[in-house]
């Protein structure tokens, strides 16, 4: 196994341990007119508005790579994808954008639907859920597989008429726990001992319900009639943003503090480089800004929220498959479990590309997977799959493995509001703290995701305007 092929998590974190320790150097000092912070698609499209208006404008990234958190496996032989897929046909600035620098979307292919459950050391196909020994959950309850009850009990619960309610102090007893809610309405606790298995959230007790509500009403309000994805990877978009600047986006550059003067405002990196600019975009994560010294010093609730808004963790074990071992035990390739592997989608050799055997892991399970050594993953992969289908024994060969929890320049996937957070944070989490405003997913006021991280880099170009 050739190490290189993993995330480079341990390299990444050491450079990221620079933080705080710089000396404050204006020698060689680069300006712009604005200095933006993140080259994800918040961030450039912030750049890419604010250039279009006549502004001078410089992008930073901590990374050696462009994209955030849309990143395309390239060096990989089927190039996964390893961030952001889903692109809603609603997605209105994404679509827009895409068009003009002539990046393609397709429409994203249907999934298997059936799945076999991997339960208590038992395997189940979907069509003997409903009368299987090891369903416990209630007569009302039966029919749903583990993956739909999150979603098909939460379904028609909304009481979000538009997009921006989900804000609305309206709304705000609606800020509880998905786990309080749907004991509320009755929902049994072996439900939700099964939806926590997999549950893309950092906890059912640890998130409100209205992350939720406000994910139905986008797709119920906002457009959507499809999902479609980046052609050749999501990676695509924002290199095509990223080139279409006057600049070249610089990579490798960790901000390790921000200080604003009468003259303008100063950023300092960690290699020692510094620059000036009249204006900033901080389009990075909350976890990445609270690591960051900033004179004079966020306040009030905006500080609040930047030190506590919670992410979700997802890790993603990317595997090829050299036989197809469901052939030989006749059962359906992709699987749900309440292993520490989760849920495991299996594509078979298609389009050119080879078999392909995708681990996806969410929210606690994916910081309890995060504690594990690369060896122990290369071990924990093949033991786990040869006890949940024997017949994949010397057919599987891990080749990356990425953890948005641990990449120190994410700090998790995207934002998911503790209950409480929203009806306290959300009117303050995209207010400018004098010359420097905030773009990035966890600042969108209406919609989610790409489109969502969109949103905010408009916003955040509109409030320097």
């Amino acid at each position: 196994m050739n190490r290189r092929t993993f995330l480079t998590t341990t390299a990444q974190a050491s450079s990221f341990l620079a933080f705080g320790a710089v000396p404050f150097i204006e020698k060689n000092t680069d300006s712009a007119d604005v200095i933006v912070v993140g080259a994800g698609l918040a961030g450039l499209n912030a750049a890419m508005i604010l250039e279009s208006q006549g502004k001078s404008v410089l992008v930073l990234e901590a990374s050696k790579r462009i994209g955030g958190r849309l990143y395309t496996l390239d060096d990989v032989a089927w190039k996964p994808d390893t961030g952001g897929v889903q692109v809603g046909d609603g997605y209105k600035r994404l679509v827009a954008i895409a068009q003009k620098l002539n990046v393609g979307l397709v429409d994203e292919p249907r999934s298997n639907a059936d799945t076999l459950i991997c339960l208590g050391g038992e395997r189940i196909q979907s069509s003997e859920w409903e009368a299987s020994a090891f369903n416990k959950l209630l007569d009302s309850e039966k029919k749903i597989l583990p993956s739909l009850l999150e979603s098909t009990l939460l379904r028609g619960q909304s009481p979000l008429q538009t997009l921006d309610d989900w804000r609305s102090e309206k709304f705000a007893a609606m800020d509880i726990s998905i786990a309080a809610y749907l004991k509320s309405k009755g929902v049994s606790d072996e439900a939700l001992r099964l939806i926590e298995i997999a549950s893309d959230t950092p906890g059912l007790d640890k998130t409100s319900v209205l992350n939720n509500f406000r994910s139905s009403t986008l797709f119920a309000k906002g457009g959507f009639t499809k999902s479609m994805m980046i052609q050749g990877g999501s990676s695509r978009l924002p290199e095509a943003m990223a080139k279409s600047l006057k600049q070249p986006v610089r990579l490798g550059k960790i901000v390790t503090s921000i200080a604003q003067r009468n003259d303008g405002v100063v950023l300092t990196c960690s290699d020692r480089s510094t620059f000036k600019a009249k204006n900033v975009v901080m389009a990075v994560p909350f976890t990445t800004l609270r690591k960051i010294s900033m004179i004079p010093a966020i306040t009030g609730v905006q500080a609040q929220a930047v030190r506590s808004l919670q992410y979700t963790t997802i890790s993603q074990i990317h595997v090829a498959v050299k036989k197809a071992f469901w052939l030989d035990d006749g059962l359906p390739p992709t699987m749900w479990t309440d292993s520490p592997l989760e849920r495991i989608f299996v594509y078979p050799e298609a389009d050119g590309k080879p078999a392909r055997m995708l681990c996806w892991i969410n929210g606690e399970g994916a910081r309890k997977f995060d504690t594990l050594s690369e060896k122990d993953v290369l071990a924990l992969v093949q033991a786990e799959m040869k006890r949940l289908r024997p017949a994949s024994e010397g057919a599987l060969e891990v080749t990356r493995i990425n953890s948005w929890g641990k990449n120190p320049f994410a700090g998790g996937s995207y934002v998911k509001f503790a209950p409480g957070q929203i009806t306290k944070f959300a009117l303050h989490l995209a207010m400018p703290h004098q010359n420097i405003v905030f773009a990035g997913e966890h600042t969108a006021m209406r919609f989610t995701g790409m489109e969502g991280a969109l949103e905010s880099g408009e916003r955040a170009a509109g409030q320097i305007l």
